[in-house]
């Protein structure tokens, strides 16, 4: 295998690696934290069980954190490796216009909207749709604060870095450009918990690479992605206010679709396609 092929694939294996070790070893850590005495006490296989799913769904969000904290650190430790500057190293040092990360922000809460009643409306197995609501439930913290800085600001700014930054830019230097927002979505999707979840996280991931690969910077994908996720907290009040309103659901669903073209579509407008990224010293 030439070193030119090899090098992308060993970034898009890394940053695939840290992504899953650093939640695996997270939640090993919360675990031994909030578990550790109880684990001395005579159990049977199956209380066991039961105690640690029980409790990694509990504190959950301390395990998030924590991953994202790992993630940061080898990170930088990558980037001195590599003597490079750790905005280089991450892709964070490509600037973008307000112009851009505007309609960016305003395509992820139309997203967030729309993808919610599409995927409500589509009828999936039963199975999906409890693992997904059993996933999702284990995003609940405690502390509102601490389940805000996880979701809203601290994972879609490292989910950029790995997977519109590290790994889009490894594809584009083996693939063309479009086909690395297609894989870079799929492996996206791949990371996530339930296979539903998989599903909606890849088609975002693909709309996420879509808008890297048009900007040329993370800072708008940023954008999307903190708008969609704090986004998704205003739709399940909101339609508890509206009822089963199919008029309403229908409103909200073509509402939703046309901000989303309208905000794409403004992107599109005030970029021209960019060159596939090259990598910066």
């Amino acid at each position: 295998m030439r070193k030119n092929t090899l090098k992308p694939l060993l970034t898009v294996a890394f940053a695939m690696l840290l992504m899953v070790l650093s939640q695996t070893v997270a939640s090993t850590a919360v675990l031994l934290y909030h578990c550790g005495g109880l684990l001395r006490q005579g159990m049977t296989f199956e209380e066991l069980d039961r105690l640690l799913i029980d409790e990694l769904f509990a504190h959950q969000i301390e395990a998030l954190l924590i991953s994202y904290g790992i993630v940061i650190v080898v990170l930088m430790i990558a980037a001195v490796a590599k003597k490079r500057r750790f905005l280089a190293y991450t892709g964070l040092n490509r600037p973008s216009r307000f112009s851009l990360i505007l309609p960016a922000a305003v395509a992820g809460v139309a997203a967030s909207l729309w993808f919610g009643i599409a995927i409500g409306l589509f009828p999936w197995p039963q199975t999906w749709i409890d693992s997904y609501a059993e996933a999702a439930s284990a995003l609940e913290s405690a502390s509102p604060a601490l389940g805000a800085l996880a979701v809203c600001l601290c994972g879609p700014v490292i989910e950029e870095i790995l997977f519109r930054g590290l790994i889009y830019d490894a594809l584009c230097a083996l693939i063309p450009a479009g086909l690395a927002v297609v894989f870079q979505g799929v492996l996206f999707g791949s990371v996530h918990g339930s296979k539903l979840w998989m599903v909606y996280a890849g088609l975002m991931g693909c709309l996420l690479g879509y808008v890297r690969k048009r900007t040329g910077s993370l800072w708008p994908t940023i954008a999307l992605h903190i708008a969609y996720n704090s986004a998704s907290y205003l739709w399940d009040p909101l339609f508890e206010r509206v009822g089963e309103s199919n008029a309403a659901v229908a409103g909200f669903f073509a509402g939703g679709a046309i901000l989303l073209i309208a905000a794409i579509s403004t992107i599109q407008r005030r970029t021209v396609p960019p060159q596939s990224p090259k990598t910066e010293e």
